[in-house]
């Protein structure tokens, strides 16, 4: 018992002491929708805070990304997209690995065809953005295509934004948080009416009539609306429960990786993500040295935060139930 508790204290102790590698200052997203494809421009600030110099950032983004680009102040920078465990990792170069104590802001303009739905004459968008750990600000703007609306904003848009505007031509939604966790957004907006044509003193109780007699097609239109509705709030019960269960197992596990090393933070996630994964995997997937694999999973496995299979000659690794926990 006492042996355990202190490999328990030392685990812990050595996982604080890493620090964090790099610090995301903040996460700011600007997104509109053209038909039903996303167009994203997102901004990330990286400080280094590790003694070593920092080569290339990766972060994962949701949905799908397309016609990817990414910069930095002085032009265009080397990118690359992986798909792991459900999200796009794209790994992107520094022009110059950026020293210790130095901050960088990283551009990237991509577009996403999987975030909207067009339904019944509605649009359904529903978006999440992965936040790591150390992200530290998000700020995210919306802004909805010329010509449409919202029709209840307190039961169209989850969460509630910090703020709805308009730039005189579309309406523009505001979400910012402090020290956030991963985060998803719910919008659902449709056409806006045609102005109302303007009436003289000739106008008559028979123009008035559809207005206020209820017509079967009226009738009609108000129950694929209440169909509309319940679907979109069964659909959001659904997202709740997920996403909930989501974080749960998320945190716990993200929260300790992202005080690693950033090639121990590396070979870890890769673990949480396949949930199980072969040694030689590993090399390839990080293009990490047999050696430097072997060396850092030996560290993990000291620390009690992996555990190794053995198949016949190869050594399949996962997570130790402790780090789950």
């Amino acid at each position: 018992m006492l042996k355990k508790l202190l490999l328990t204290l030392c685990f812990v102790s050595l996982f604080i002491s890493a620090g964090y590698a790099q610090e995301i200052v903040a996460y700011r997203a600007n997104i509109e929708v053209n038909g039903v494809i996303l167009k994203e421009s997102v901004t990330i600030a990286v400080f280094n805070n590790h003694e070593l110099g920092l080569a290339r950032l990766t972060y994962p983004f949701s949905g799908q990304v397309e016609n990817l680009k990414t910069f930095d102040d002085e032009g265009g920078l080397e990118s690359s997209v992986e798909l792991r465990g459900g999200s796009n990792y794209v790994t992107t170069m520094f022009r110059t690995p950026l020293i210790f104590e130095e901050q960088a802001d990283v551009l990237y303009e991509f577009s996403d065809p999987s975030a909207v739905t067009f339904f019944n004459g509605t649009y359904i968008l529903s978006k999440s953005f992965p936040l790591l750990a150390n992200v530290k600000m998000f700020d995210l703007t919306l802004r909805l295509p010329e010509g449409t609306g919202l029709n209840d904003p307190d039961v169209d848009v989850v969460p509630a934004p910090s703020e709805i505007t308009s730039d005189g031509r579309a309406i523009i939604l505001k979400w910012t948080e402090n020290n956030p966790s991963d985060f998803r957004i719910f919008v659902r907006y449709g056409p806006l009416p045609p102005p109302e044509e303007s009436t003289t003193s000739t106008t008559t109780s028979t123009t008035l009539l559809p207005v206020t007699t209820n017509t079967p097609a009226k009738t009609s239109m108000l129950q694929n609306e209440g169909l509309l509705l319940f679907l979109s709030i069964f659909m959001l019960l659904i997202f709740a429960v997920l996403l909930s269960m989501k974080l749960r197992a998320r945190t716990s596990i993200q929260d300790k990786i992202e005080i690693l090393k950033e090639d121990e933070q590396r070979i870890l996630t890769l673990v949480a993500e396949e949930d199980g994964i072969e040694q030689r995997e590993i090399q390839r997937k990080t293009d990490f040295s047999k050696t430097k694999v072997s060396k850092i999973l030996s560290e993990l496995e000291r620390r009690e935060a992996i555990r190794k299979e053995s198949m016949g000659k190869k050594n399949k690794i996962y997570l130790t139930e402790k780090l789950k926990d």
